[in-house]
């Protein structure tokens, strides 16, 4: 084994080491109150994060000692296994966060279009070598990665996963780009995409019917979030920028982050990069983005040497898949793009990711090391007694410090961030209704509580603090159905049940929304004492004293003419929705009130807020 460590790339291998040992130390401080609370102990999500990479380390270890020559030959069966396994997710998935992405064998779930990625870059990579001389025979035999990336990229949009999906689509493109196929083949497929990007969009367009549904579309809403705080187009967002603006320029904090206690609801996922800044300082999470470039450039610095097109090819796709991971996801998080949850290497929390990523740097590594014996074996004598291995090592060095446009890129795009930053964090303050709304809210709580009963609460107070306000959980208390970081609204009634009222329920492996929609089926209100059941007429009569302090109109607003900031004044209805209840109004005119539930976003317990209030 120390043979082989010497033959890898040292530098490569260093900072893969060092950036996953920092990501479980932080998985851990940013996981630590939500594991507390769900599971008792603030270590469960770093135990199960420290397990996956212990047995990553290990099928690492196997993949780094077995020649490519070998490896390529399970590509095409891999390549399948994998296209059948989310073919049946579409079927039998369990859908969580509204995805059916996770497909679970007992109690172990794993995501196939994770494994897709590194599947369509080993695909590619070993098809172009094996069809080397026959590829530009025509269009459709240099295109057979295409189409198995397109299935790919199809059968994760389906689950719906836009943002796996969309990182599958650029892997296979920039891999058919850094191909040998000839550039008329090229160009000819990228018209024939483009055509036919634009005729769906025109299906689309002339149907009426829009393939993104309404949580994807809302996802698009993401400039200001601290305006919509109440909404979830802006909670997650603006709470990223509240966390990196805690952190100031320089910040060593470590573990003493105010976001994780359950304000960021993805603290150890999607939005660990905040958390990052919030506890060690902007120039840390600078660092963290500079190391995540050396990374990269040196995985491009083993493709650049590499001896044959499939090696190279290797390399290309895990750098592209690398850093498309870090491009969007931070992008995401600082609000510059749509959130697409999608999580940052190294540091994120998520096994099927971590697992696949160690492969593809294992994989990288056996091709810094075939690419080591290359050179041995044609070792001759130089000028001045230098070896031809010292003078590749020569070249390599010379590429990295002769290649300027590269260090101008990292530069521009760190500067980028830094600049975005800074004027997110200038936002916050001016934006955030945290500081500027005052009213407070009541709300009843229910169930296996030890202090049931209707509270008053600050306008941006959580569950998490409604229930301490409570007296906190009684033993039998179950909270895994309970989205504690939600934040509440005007009359809101929060039931806590117990581990028997759901424990049936988690078995069928339901998600929470329908564990709630089942268990309500069953409760019989006999009175409105009755802790275990619902209903909304319950609230203190102090509730309806709050709503002359809000700011909801109590005047008949007609829905086929009001304005956008009239539409706002209704209970529960914000910019977002207000803007959809405009767009659908201008395509045909409201007929009667309950026509407005045909909006996205508006269900029929929104309906009962605002049917007092609306006329057409």
């Amino acid at each position: 084994m120390t043979r082989l460590i010497n033959k890898m790339d040292k530098v490569l291998l260093m900072l893969t080491f060092l950036m996953f040992i920092f990501g479980l130390f932080m998985i851990l401080d940013a996981s630590s109150m939500k594991s507390f609370l769900y599971f008792g102990v603030n270590t469960k999500y770093f135990y199960k994060q420290l397990i996956i990479l212990i047995i990553s380390f290990i099928a690492a270890i196997f993949i780094i000692n077995i020649p490519l020559r070998k490896l390529k030959n399970l590509t095409v069966p891999v390549s399948i296994i994998i296209i059948c396994m989310m073919a049946v997710l579409l079927v039998y998935g369990v859908r969580t966060n509204n995805s059916k992405s996770w497909l679970y064998i007992g109690t172990f779930g794993i995501q196939p279009s994770e494994f897709a990625k590194l599947a369509i870059i080993l695909f590619t990579a070993v098809y172009y070598k094996a069809n080397y001389k026959y590829m530009n025979y025509n269009i459709i035999t240099s295109s057979i990665p295409l189409g198995v990336g397109a299935i790919f990229t199809g059968l994760t949009l389906l689950q719906p996963d836009g943002g796996t999906g969309l990182i599958i689509f650029f892997i296979t493109m920039m891999l058919y780009y850094a191909s040998p196929v000839l550039k008329e083949y090229k160009i000819k497929i990228t018209l024939i995409l483009f055509g036919f990007i634009i005729l769906v969009l025109l299906v689309f367009q002339i149907s009426g019917k829009n393939f993104l549904s309404s949580m994807q579309q809302d996802r698009f809403n993401f400039l200001k979030p601290c305006t919509r705080y109440q909404e979830n187009t802006g909670y997650q967002v603006c709470n990223g920028y509240i966390a990196i603006n805690n952190g100031k320029l320089i910040s060593i904090s470590p573990g003493n982050s105010k976001q994780k206690y359950l304000y960021l609801p993805e603290a150890y996922t999607d939005f660990i990069f905040p958390i990052i800044v919030e506890e060690f300082g902007l120039l840390i999470g600078i660092l963290v983005i500079l190391l995540y470039m050396v990374i990269i450039y040196r995985i491009l610095v083993i493709a650049k040497t590499s001896v044959n097109v499939m090696n190279a090819l290797i390399c290309y796709g895990v750098a592209c898949y690398i850093f498309l991971h870090v491009i969007i996801n931070l992008v995401g998080v600082l609000g510059l793009l749509p959130l697409t949850g999608v999580p940052l290497p190294f540091l994120s929390y998520g096994g099927s990711f971590a697992l696949t990523l160690t492969i593809s740097l294992a994989i990288v590594q056996r091709v810094s090391i075939e690419n080591y014996n290359h050179m041995q074996k044609k070792s001759i004598k130089l000028k001045g007694n230098i070896s031809y291995l010292d003078n590749i090592s020569n070249r390599r060095c010379f590429f990295m410090i002769k290649n300027k446009k590269f260090f101008q890129i990292i530069i521009s795009f760190i500067l980028f961030l830094f600049l975005s930053i800074l004027i997110n964090n200038m936002k916050v303050n001016a934006d955030s209704p945290v500081k500027n709304k005052t009213k407070t809210i009541f709300v009843d709580i229910k169930g296996s509580i030890n202090s049931p009963g209707v509270y008053e609460l600050n306008y941006n107070s959580r569950v998490i603090d409604l229930i301490n306000k409570a007296g906190g959980l009684t033993e039998n208390a179950d909270t895994s159905i309970i989205n504690l970081s939600k934040k509440l609204e005007d009359e809101s009634v929060v039931i806590i049940y117990t581990n028997d009222e759901i424990k049936d329920y988690k078995e069928k492996l339901l998600s929470s929304t329908e564990i709630v929609k089942e268990i309500n089926k069953k409760i019989i209100c006999p009175d409105s004492d009755n802790d275990a059941c619902i209903n909304q007429n319950n609230i203190n009569t102090k509730s309806n004293k709050s709503s002359s302090n809000n700011n909801v109109s109590s005047e008949i607003i007609n829905i086929n003419n009001a304005s956008l900031s009239e539409l706002q004044t209704l209970p529960g209805i914000g910019e977002s929705k207000a803007k959809r209840i405009i767009e659908y109004r201008n395509n045909k005119k409201f007929e009667n009130i309950e026509e407005i539930k045909q909006v996205s976003g508006i269900g029929d317990s929104l309906f009962e807020k605002i049917k007092e209030h609306i006329t057409v």
